[in-house]
């Protein structure tokens, strides 16, 4: 029995093809190919092991194959029927180890966990269906690999099913990103090849009832990032992966005495960067890409290319506005990139004729826009339609921190932060904001949905939208949080050390 199982396992992992006219979804809009295991390579280890997780039968019927939960009788499931929209009951976070933790939404407690498949190969990302009964996980392991579960909750909050879908991505690819739509029939993610140089980018649609699939590949090595689906499926928006800097400056200030002296340049301290357009390779990156991370403490190196110029003018005031003129910003950065600034206060200059000495911190990144990709629109990924994000003062944020699109396709909501000021002009505006904004399918602000008091110093990151689309799962750093029609209310803390650390992949 065993054998005939795994047989039809192999046989229904299947692999998208280039859309160059849109084939309809169904078990033979794609050839079935048997999955390839590859060996040691670029991959992720998963730091701390955990004891064995008891025996698993899977069956497979339809297409689709569920474990039950610690064992037991086979539970088979040709498409788990997944219930109307509801306001969510639990939400589903990775850990560390890469376990998944299921907790309560009204306290914070944890109701079950499902353990990572092996030591070697932890839960990556999850998401969830309308009815927040229904998840969808996907696994990153050594070799560079990747696989595909399903888990059903009951009203307890307890893992009622588990296991591995019978299609998963070829071998030598990474999932990089999680959707599945609030009707639970399309599963989407993006893919990222694993070499060194020049990876190969793609986004896959799935069937979650057949396998079939469909495939939207790119000729930019950015990943996929942020990645949402509607109700239907139909659209997906998702956002890539851009190069980030980051750093500190230190303002000299001359003597009282002596008039200022406009054309001293700023000395760099404990500033970080990463090189333009190289994708996640600084530290600032990893929190711009996954919005649970805070931004650790920058330590060596000044932005862009040698000869870079800081960021030379602050105020006295932690967190106050700054005003720099455009030519004094980083220099040696791409086009579209934008820089942020923010004083962090002065410090004494040992000297008592001295003024203290001002320091900002700033960063600069490439532009993040989501992207909305049209499922039944033949085409390439680099073809989908880039929605450029315009706030009400005609000019685009500053920085995105994660967005999504909602259940019923009208709006992209964005996390968005506005610590730029990056010419004196706009020093004088005070109508930008932090928080939770939504937008059309244009790219106009049409409404905000959530204002952060602390402006500029505590980003705020999009995690999540619920099957309604009322509810937001956010994040702050060492904080989720959620965004109701009645405002915000922490649902769970976290000891963040100073270099920051993300709290998960979570959703709901």
């Amino acid at each position: 029995m065993n054998d005939v199982i795994r047989r039809l396992q192999d046989a229904a992992h299947a692999v998208g093809e280039t859309v160059d006219a849109v084939p309809p979804f169904g078990p033979g809009a794609t050839p079935a190919r048997r999955r390839m295991h590859v060996g040691a390579g670029r991959g992720r280890t998963w730091l701390m092991p955990v004891a064995a997780a008891a025996a698993v039968t899977l069956a497979v019927a339809g297409g689709a194959a569920v474990a039950r939960h610690g064992g037991g009788t086979d539970d088979t499931a040709a498409g788990i029927a997944v219930g109307p929209a509801a306001d969510p009951v639990f939400l589903a976070h990775i850990g560390d180890p890469g376990d998944i933790t299921i907790r309560s939404v009204t306290d914070g407690r944890s109701t079950d966990v499902v353990p990572r498949p092996a030591t070697d190969e932890g839960f990556f990302a999850v998401q969830a269906t309308r009815d927040n009964r229904v998840f969808y996980a996907a696994t990153i392991s050594d070799g560079c690999r990747s696989r595909l579960y399903q888990f059903t909750l009951n009203g307890e909050g307890k893992v009622a099913s588990h296991g591995e879908l019978p299609y998963a991505p070829p071998g030598g690819t990474e999932i990089t990103a999680l959707a599945v739509s609030g009707d639970g029939a399309t599963l989407a993610y993006g893919l990222s090849s694993c070499e060194s140089e020049q990876p190969r980018v793609s986004l896959v649609v799935t069937d979650t009832a057949t396998g079939g699939s469909r495939t939207w590949t790119s000729t930019h090595p950015a990943s996929i990032r942020d990645l949402s689906l509607t109700e239907d499926g139909r659209r997906v928006l998702l956002t890539r992966a851009m190069g980030t800097a980051f750093g500190i400056s230190e303002v000299h200030r001359p003597p009282r005495s002596e008039p200022p002296d406009s054309s001293a340049e700023p000395s760099p301290v404990n500033t970080a960067t990463s090189a333009p357009g190289a994708e996640a390779s600084a530290a600032f990156e990893s929190a711009s890409a996954d919005p649970a991370a805070t931004p650790p403490a920058p330590d060596s190196g000044v932005p862009g290319e040698a000869g870079a110029s800081a960021v030379p003018s602050a105020s006295d005031s932690p967190g106050a506005d700054v005003a720099v003129a455009a030519s004094d910003l980083p220099g040696a950065l791409p086009d579209g990139w934008g820089c942020s600034v923010r004083s962090m206060g002065a410090e004494p200059s040992g000297s008592p004729d001295a003024t203290p000495n001002a320091k900002v911190a700033w960063a600069c990144s490439g532009p993040r826009d989501p992207v909305l990709l049209d499922t039944g629109v033949a085409g390439t990924l680099d073809d989908a339609r880039v929605i450029k994000l315009t706030t009400t003062t005609g000019t685009p944020p500053a920085l995105i921190f994660g967005a999504t699109i909602t259940p019923d396709g009208s709006r992209v909501i964005a996390a968005q932060t506005t610590l730029k000021l990056s010419t004196a002009e706009e020093a004088a505006r005070k109508d930008d904001f932090d928080g939770i904004v939504a937008y059309d399918l244009e790219g106009r602000q049409i409404e905000v949905l959530y204002a952060h008091g602390d402006r500029g110093v505590v980003p705020i990151g999009m995690l999540d939208v619920d099957g309604t689309g009322r509810n937001f799962l956010v994040s702050r750093p060492g904080e989720l949080g959620e965004i109701t029609p009645s405002g915000y209310r922490t649902l769970r803390s976290y000891d963040v050390p100073p270099q920051g650390v993300p709290v998960g992949k979570v959703a709901w």
